[in-house]
């Protein structure tokens, strides 16, 4: 059995997905058949070339070739960062660093604090909103953070700077509400943390109160 290193066995593997056309469906068993290769180890492959948006799964051991592959970075700032309720959503995207944004920007905590939005106003009282990029190379995670958003009715999906934590500027994207009324009963705030999510609150508050008594 040959020894591949995984960036050859992506390289292999991508080349067999190419002779097919974008409509036809490649196994395991086709690829074992042109590369002899150990199980796992193909297996492990497979599955990064999905993340990386390279291939769609067709079903159990069966995948083709994507027909467009995207690469777009999002900004998160709320529950979509790392820690809370919807990271999750995420799993499949590639995480890169925390990040700040170049612009001041207006960002509260919705109503019933599960969750905060971002406002593209111009009141220079506002601050820089610190959050996390994350780039993702799939069409269907997209879709579904895009659909989780409410994007483009309640959400609007937009171009914005932010600085890495390397300092090094990038133009990325993320969601800002598309409703601008400003709430007249808080303050602005600059980051999301623990302690403005209100479910964790709430959580904490019952364990403390259960072994308490």
């Amino acid at each position: 059995m040959k020894e591949y290193s995984q960036k050859k066995l992506k390289k292999n593997i991508l080349k067999l997905s190419k002779q097919l056309s974008c409509n036809e469906v490649l196994s395991y068993s086709d690829i074992r058949e042109k590369i002899d290769i150990d199980s796992r180890k193909l297996s492990k492959t497979i599955k990064t070339l999905h993340k990386e948006g390279y291939l769609t799964c067709k079903g159990r051991g069966k995948f083709k070739l994507e027909e467009e592959r995207i690469e777009i970075i999002i900004f998160v700032y709320g529950s979509l960062k790392r820690g809370f309720d919807n990271n999750d959503m995420l799993k499949d995207a590639q995480y890169i660093c925390k990040a700040e944004t170049v612009k001041s920007f207006a960002m509260f905590e919705e109503t019933s604090g599960s969750y905060p939005y971002l406002l593209k106003d111009k009141n220079k009282g506002y601050s820089k909103i610190k959050g996390e990029l994350y780039k993702i190379y799939r069409k269907d995670i997209l879709k579904k953070i895009d659909y989780f958003e409410g994007a483009p009715d309640y959400y609007k999906r937009e171009k914005i700077k932010v600085k890495k934590n390397n300092k090094e500027i990038k133009l990325v994207e993320t969601y800002f509400f598309t409703n601008t009324i400003i709430p007249k009963d808080q303050e602005p705030m600059t980051e999301w943390t623990k302690d403005n999510n209100y479910f964790l609150k709430a959580f904490e508050e019952h364990y403390k109160k259960s072994i308490c008594g």
